[in-house]
């Protein structure tokens, strides 16, 4: 069926789902505003995820766009996923609710800036994680937040950046879930 806004929503459903005592609603009319509404209010997802990355990563002063992802799990038509850039871009106007799930190793002491990077704007949402004092060992982290998206093409990456360095980190698992959230509208 069609994502529809809630006032077309609503008038569909007094002209198609009127007063029944005359017995002129369709069981298809009821299918067919029932099939809008669930295709509106779901929200669809894009996955993308590493099980481990194929290089390490060298330390670095300006945040590198992380590339070359293993796989794409879920993908609706709100959203184009490319792995090998590493961007989720989204095809309508939206509110994305993003989460970020990883586990790195470093070296001792080090800390990397984790981010959620959106292309237009140059904004990013920061999780800063620190190996750890000792051995060298997995350190998880997750970083979750809103972006609002009022213009489709917004390209969402993940970005990584050291200002310490020279340090190596290889990541030994990454998630990136992206949530579209229909734009409600006030009556």
């Amino acid at each position: 069926m069609a994502k529809k806004s809630f006032e077309l929503l609503q008038s569909e459903m007094e002209t198609l789902l009127a007063d029944n005592d005359t017995g002129l609603i369709a069981e298809a009319d009821v299918r067919a505003v029932f099939r809008d509404l669930m295709d509106t209010v779901t929200p669809g997802y894009a996955v993308m995820a590493i099980t481990t990355m194929h290089t390490p990563i060298v330390s670095f002063g300006t945040p590198i766009t992380v590339t070359n992802w293993d796989e794409q799990r879920i993908v609706t038509p709100e959203f184009t996923v490319d792995l090998v850039a590493g961007t989720i871009t989204t095809n309508v106007p939206m509110v994305v609710r993003i989460n970020l799930d990883l586990v790195f190793r470093g070296d001792n002491n080090a800390q990397l800036d984790i981010m959620i990077h959106r292309q237009s704007t140059g904004l990013s949402i920061y999780l800063e994680s620190e190996t750890g004092r000792g051995n060298i060992r997995p350190v998880g982290g997750a970083i979750s937040g809103l972006f609002d998206v009022s213009t489709p093409g917004e390209v969402l990456t993940v970005r990584l950046s050291d200002q310490e360095g020279p340090r190596t980190y290889s990541i030994d698992a990454m998630s990136l879930i992206v949530e579209y959230i229909p734009l409600i509208s006030t009556p």
